[in-house]
């Protein structure tokens, strides 16, 4: 019994393990991309990818902690105010393009050198947020 409860335990740890892994690892087909907000001027942010909402209520300083998936080519990004709909009042619209099997951090930051009003624009890194 003792050496049953010791096996069990060590294929639950295995299973977690291998699970945890697959989850970090974009599929061969697709990019993972995840969403930072470095200006507290935006507030409260929803991100759209496509028209479809995928990051919501997100704080300026704190990225997202889980990615979604993305498949590869060309996207469009638009970011809102999290209580506006959807080409109320959008913040910023953009273009994206993702390669297969990568992870991107979308960030929005705010130009405060070239212009007065200190415009929003969001730029596009490879690799998770830093900290992930």
């Amino acid at each position: 019994m003792r050496h049953l409860k010791t096996l069990l335990a060590a294929l639950t740890a295995t299973a977690a393990v291998s699970f945890a892994a697959t989850a970090s690892a974009a599929p061969l087909d697709q990019a993972q991309l995840y969403f930072a907000s470095d200006t507290g001027a935006a507030g409260l942010v929803d991100v759209y990818v496509d028209g479809q909402l995928v990051f919501d209520d997100i704080f300026s300083g704190s990225p997202t902690m889980f990615a979604q998936t993305l498949t590869s080519g060309e996207h469009t990004i638009v970011i809102t105010p999290a209580d506006a709909a959807l080409g109320q009042r959008d913040l910023l619209s953009d273009t994206i393009n993702v390669a297969s099997g990568m992870t991107y951090t979308l960030n929005l930051a705010q130009d405060n050198g070239s212009s007065a009003s200190g415009d929003l624009y969001v730029s596009l890194d490879a690799g998770a947020p830093t900290g992930e």
